[in-house]
């Protein structure tokens, strides 16, 4: 099973590149449990806050129960991270 959850990983990192946004919820989701990936709240905020922005609503609780773990600091890391992918995104 692990094998099918790292190998669901990496399609997901592939159409998270190119802005879609149940690929970036569910590698928020990923992030955040560690499926398939080493456990990454600040990784997984950042993945959320894309999926987000592009429109999936599923992401707003998800955003709302890491902001309880995560500091101001690494919320803004996040963000920042988030909004460099966005702009990588954007020039595809």
């Amino acid at each position: 099973m692990k094998k099918d959850v790292t190998e669901a990983v990496k399609w997901f990192r592939m159409s998270a590149a190119q802005g879609n946004d149940v690929a970036q919820y569910s590698l928020g989701v990923a992030y955040a449990n560690g499926y398939g990936v080493n456990k990454d709240e600040q990784t997984a905020y950042g993945f959320l806050l894309l999926a987000m922005d592009g429109g999936n609503a599923n992401a707003s609780p998800m955003l709302a129960l890491l902001e309880k773990t995560l500091s101001p600091s690494e919320q803004e890391a996040a963000r920042s991270w988030a909004k460099q992918q966005k702009l990588k995104i954007g020039k595809r």
